[in-house]
């Protein structure tokens, strides 16, 4: 390998460290900020402070008409109408909405399922192949679910389910919508440069998510009065720097990041996102959904080593979610 090629990769795999490390006090930074506002409140600050610093950084490149995909074809319109409704829309509040009643720590766990999610939704929205591997990292992910989210039979049946688990179940949702983004704008990618087709989606959710706060809560702005200064750097971070900007170098380092560094990196927000869950808010796991976190963990880096071995690993966003992902998340 050529020196040149080397320092390309290790750059590339420090900066792919840098985002997960961003994306791993996401959810610690959102409980500061629903502690000032209402979950929907906080889903339009931090995807509106991620929008208008969008805004800001094309007036900047000077490029406008690269900064929103414009395509001819009604259903590429249609994908992005999706794409924005799911991931910058139904996300969010479902997102903030999870938090609320449940751990910081738990939505660091939850999101690094989003890949698995990715793969099942590509199965069922374009009929990719799903090997046998993925189907039991799945099976063991969504096990180790059950067991965080203290899920029972009984408990099913009966419906007495806590606040915690109704969390974590929404916290569930919000992630496959972030898979959504992941498994549509591959198609809309092969068409379309990554960052007018983020923009594009980004704009119409701000919209949509805009109404639904005006329909539902019944303003469609927050009382920004209710700003301390824990929840005004919450917004800084989640929307500007753990949405805009590392979202965005996150799908460019894709196109040219070796695999192997994708995998490595992999580990960082579940596991930096549940120690700052710790160290910052005092949360804490029992043994039963300690045992669900490692089965998460370890059905996650699984499948990824898998793929890396067999030389076809997937191409996944962050909040991950993946594209937060996004993923985030």
């Amino acid at each position: 390998m050529r020196l040149s090629t080397w320092k390309m990769e290790l750059r590339t795999l420090i900066l792919l460290l840098v985002c997960n490390l961003i994306w791993s006090a996401n959810p610690v930074l959102s409980k500061f900020l629903l502690r000032d506002f209402s979950a929907p409140d906080a889903a339009w600050l931090r995807y509106g402070s991620a929008f208008g610093s969008y805004l800001v950084f094309i007036m900047f490149r000077g490029r406008f008409a690269h900064a929103f995909a414009m395509p001819a074809k009604v259903k590429d319109w249609l994908l992005i109408a999706v794409l924005g409704f799911f991931a910058f829309c139904v996300s969010p509040l479902a997102n903030m909405g999870g938090l609320q009643v449940s751990r910081a720590m738990d939505g660091a766990l939850i999101t690094a399922m989003e890949p698995m999610l990715a793969i099942l939704l590509a199965w069922m929205l374009l009929r990719e192949r799903v090997g046998s591997h993925q189907l039991i990292a799945l099976g063991f992910a969504l096990l180790g679910f059950s067991l965080l989210a203290d899920i029972t039979l009984s408990r099913i049946l009966s419906l007495d389910l806590s606040g915690h688990t109704v969390g974590n179940l929404i916290l569930l949702i919000s992630i496959t919508g972030e898979a959504v983004y992941s498994v549509l704008g591959k198609k809309l990618m092969i068409r379309h440069e990554p960052m007018p087709v983020f923009g594009s989606a980004l704009g119409i959710g701000m919209l949509l998510l805009t109404l639904s706060n005006a329909f539902f809560a019944g303003a469609a702005l927050p009382q920004f009065s209710s700003f301390t200064w824990s929840s005004f750097f919450a917004v800084l971070w989640l929307g500007p720097l753990g949405t805009m900007v590392s979202y965005l170098y996150w799908m460019t380092a894709l196109k040219r990041a070796p695999v192997a560094a994708v995998v490595i990196t992999l580990f960082v927000q579940p596991v930096f996102g549940s120690l700052l869950g710790a160290l910052l808010l005092g949360e804490r796991l029992s043994a039963v959904q300690a045992f669900g976190a490692l089965l998460i963990l370890t059905a996650v880096f699984g499948r990824s080593l898998v793929a890396l071995f067999r030389g076809r690993a997937e191409r996944t966003g962050g909040e991950e979610s993946t594209v937060p992902d996004v993923a985030a998340q």
